[in-house]
């Protein structure tokens, strides 16, 4: 496949501002595609994990981003406002005060589209990847 005539490639030595101008021509479609669906680079990514998890702890979230509980709070609230995900309270049987974090039907929905469009533009990203870090780095 595409990936096994890239194993062997080695990266030419680029500049960081090569490889970001790179990355956003490949991936200007992918932007393009999604890119005010969630309101922050952080509320994609913790989208995407609770799909991949099924549902999330805050403390899951503070520790995959790196983020304070308040700032997870803040991040969870505003993924609430826009109909992303919701609370669950209760749902953890040895600790009432414990709230799981699911993704909505929008919420799921959003993230299939995000999905499709990486899967749409995988190979263009794949080769300016490939090309900047090496094959090795990528693959």
């Amino acid at each position: 496949g595409y990936s096994e005539g890239l194993r062997h490639t080695r990266a030419p030595a680029v500049s960081p501002l090569e490889t970001t101008h790179r990355l956003a021509v490949a991936g200007a479609d992918y932007v393009r595609d999604h890119d005010d669906v969630f309101g922050s680079q952080r509320q994609r990514a913790a989208a995407s994990a609770i799909a991949v998890w099924g549902e999330a702890r805050p403390g899951q979230l503070q520790e995959l981003h790196g983020l304070s509980s308040g700032v997870v709070t803040y991040l969870v609230d505003q993924m609430v406002a826009g109909g992303f995900v919701e609370r669950e309270y209760g749902a953890v049987s040895d600790d009432r005060r414990a709230v799981t974090i699911k993704l909505t039907a929008l919420g799921e929905q959003q993230v299939r589209r995000i999905a499709l469009a990486m899967e749409a533009n995988a190979e263009s990203l794949s080769r300016v990847l490939v090309a900047t870090l090496g094959a090795d780095a990528v693959l």
